[in-house]
């Protein structure tokens, strides 16, 4: 991800369902400038997201599958941000930048920039069940399919545990 390093307020922690949710709410409270990184390992294999906070509201977003090296950005990049943050396992990073680095972020990368922001009263409404693959498959398509290894047949037909002890 094409981001810039800032100052590391909180470094490698662990997520689960609800936490990425209790620490941007945390973060709209204030007048935090940054980003927060989501890292999972889901269905297109290393997923990684970020959000972009300006000072109460989330102004923007990127999603990337890195197996692939495809990207999804603002809007689109949201839906499969929070997907990832449902997943039981990840691991999150939260950085700070200035507001200034945040705009210039935005401005060389207008894409990333949601349609409309995403304030504090807006994360409620958002859902946080169950990270579903059917979101990665339908952006992924034939390259997901191009690259299925025979582990990911087990794991399809329900023979995870018998992966486990091939690896």
């Amino acid at each position: 991800m094409d981001l810039p390093v800032g100052e590391f307020i909180e470094s490698g922690i662990v997520s689960k369902s609800g936490i990425v949710k209790e620490k941007l709410d945390a973060l709209l409270e204030t007048e935090f400038s940054g980003y927060i990184v989501l890292t999972i390992e889901g269905r297109g294999g290393i997923e990684e997201g970020a959000l972009l906070i300006q000072q109460n509201r989330i102004i923007g977003a990127i999603f990337d599958y890195l197996n692939f090296n495809r990207k999804v950005f603002g809007d689109t990049a949201v839906s499969h941000f929070f997907n990832a943050a449902a997943a039981d396992f990840g691991n999150m990073d939260i950085i700070a930048l200035s507001k200034q680095q945040i705009e210039l972020i935005i401005a060389f990368n207008e894409k990333i920039e949601l349609s409309r922001p995403i304030l504090q009263k807006d994360l409620a409404r958002i859902n946080l069940d169950k990270y579903t693959p059917k979101l990665a498959e339908g952006f992924l398509g034939n390259d997901l399919l191009k690259n299925e290894s025979r582990f990911d047949v087990f794991r399809k037909v329900g023979l995870a545990e018998f992966t486990r002890r091939m690896e």
